[in-house]
């Protein structure tokens, strides 16, 4: 199985698990990937981290369905990961990327909105769905760290180039400095 075969089809989604969580594993995967490898560098690290997340779901599946949004629950599970891997990741000394400063800067609501409008560029509406919020919610989360972090905030997370890059860092790592020491 090739890395594009494995990106598509999810490990949960092979095993004779229930129709509806195996129907939320294929919605959610794509993104979810997506989004974890914006926080961990090596895919295979990245799908290890869905994987398990998902596995985590199937194992209280039940208590999912009784739950108000399964897709908050899904997100959450997701998030628990993340948060646990790239924790272990600034153990080690790694993690001090752009998105990590952000990531310091702001609450993990706002961050994830964050990266989910503008590194993934996915619409209000597709970003509230993922995540099991309301479309207004992530909209106030955006507009909420754009009020802490800058305006030009979605221009500094997509810098043209290496050089770039590392000035929108400084001027984020610099206006995140400011604000911790005020």
């Amino acid at each position: 199985m090739t890395d594009r075969e494995c990106d598509a089809t999810p490990v949960c989604c092979l095993a004779a698990l229930p129709v509806d969580f195996t129907a939320l594993c294929e919605l959610r995967y794509g993104l979810f990937l997506s989004f974890t490898r914006l926080h961990l560098e090596a895919p295979g690290h990245a799908e290890d981290t869905v994987r398990a997340a998902l596995g985590d779901l199937a194992i209280t599946w039940t208590q999912v369905l009784q739950r108000p949004c399964v897709a908050e629950a899904a997100w959450t599970a997701l998030r628990h990961r993340i948060t646990a891997e790239t924790q272990h990741l600034r153990g080690q000394g790694r993690g001090g990327t752009l998105l990590g400063l952000v990531y310091r800067a702001l609450p993990e609501v706002q961050a994830d909105a964050v990266a989910l409008r503008y590194l993934m560029k996915l619409s209000l509406g597709e970003a509230a769905d993922l995540v099991g919020a309301d479309p207004a919610a992530i909209a106030y989360r955006v507009r909420a760290a754009q009020r802490q972090l800058g305006e030009d905030l979605e221009h500094r997370l997509r810098p043209a180039g290496p050089a770039s890059a590392a000035g929108s860092e400084a001027r984020l790592a610099e206006h995140v400095h400011d604000m911790t020491v005020s």
